[in-house]
């Protein structure tokens, strides 16, 4: 094995630049892993960011639909309510004329029974 002397220096060279290299691309790699680690957090910064909207949105969206049925539950309590007393208003106006209707039928009624009575007491 005669190595000369020649070779030895141009592959300490060749060793020395491949090690450089290495060097490089585990700097290389640093950088882009610590730009990964910087990307996650901001992603995950921005995911719960997003959450927190969300979740607001959808108190906002429950609080309009609650306020929604809470009205429309208003209105129709008040709609119940009016129709309600017109109802009542009407079933004492009927009641108001059955009374004044059975008041003179049975006015008519003991009326012509006394007469029917009397008519036949004279005969």
């Amino acid at each position: 094995m005669n190595i000369k002397r020649k070779d030895l220096i141009g592959t300490t060279t060749e060793l020395q630049k491949v090690q450089q290299e290495v060097q490089s691309l585990r700097s290389d790699l640093k950088a882009k892993d610590e730009e990964r680690k910087a990307l996650q957090k901001n992603y995950e910064a921005q995911c719960q960011q997003l959450q927190t909207k969300i979740y607001k949105l959808q108190m906002e969206e429950k609080q309009k639909c609650e306020d929604i049925v809470f009205k429309t539950k208003d209105n129709l309590e008040c709609q119940l309510q009016r129709q309600a007393q017109q109802h009542q208003k009407y079933v004492q106006k009927l009641r108001e004329q059955f009374r004044m209707q059975w008041e003179e039928h049975t006015k008519n009624t003991s009326f012509n029974s006394r007469r029917g009575m009397e008519g036949m007491c004279k005969s």
